[in-house]
């Protein structure tokens, strides 16, 4: 198998779990709501982003990212990523529930910057980690994250943060 096939089988597979989680967040929006009324939270939308923003931010997206490493290095596995399928869960649940309690705009100024921010990161991570795996496995080493890997993971939290951000000031006209 050459590299470049074994690439868009990763990011294949990675999209693949992230659509059937969907799915599933679908399916668990709509039960929600033929079992219960809605909840009496709002959720509270601004047209700037603060510092506490971008931390919460930031610190969201780094554990997204440090699960996707402590899920592979659980199961190395590559045809069933168990973090993107949460998280497609998560994102169809959060894009229904804002969709149906303040509509259609609403939902593409929260729930678009999420998706063109950190779900391209989370598959690139992914991505990374197979190919360290691999060639720990093919040189007889142990798969263990060394501190650049701690930076890196760091750094691209903070890039998703910035996208995210950038994204949501873009999106602020959306009323």
């Amino acid at each position: 198998m050459k590299h470049p096939e074994a690439k868009n089988k990763v990011y294949l597979c990675t999209f693949i779990s992230f659509i059937i989680g969907a799915t599933i967040g679908t399916i668990l929006f709509y039960s929600q709501l033929k079992l219960q009324k809605e909840s009496a939270t709002v959720p509270v939308f601004t047209e700037k982003v603060t510092l506490e923003d971008a931390l919460r931010l930031f610190y969201t997206n780094l554990l997204w990212l440090i699960s996707i490493f402590i899920a592979y290095r659980l199961v190395p596995f590559v045809f069933f990523q168990p973090i993107m399928f949460s998280r497609g869960a998560v994102s169809s649940f959060s894009v229904l529930y804002v969709m149906n309690s303040y509509g259609v705009m609403w939902a593409a100024r929260v729930i678009i910057p999420q998706c063109f921010s950190i779900l391209p990161i989370m598959a690139f991570f992914f991505f990374k980690l197979t190919e360290k795996y691999k060639k720990c496995m093919l040189a007889g080493n142990e798969f263990y994250i060394k501190r650049k890997d701690i930076l890196f993971t760091i750094v691209l939290s903070a890039v998703a943060t910035m996208i995210e951000s950038g994204l949501f000031l873009a999106f602020s006209w959306i009323k």
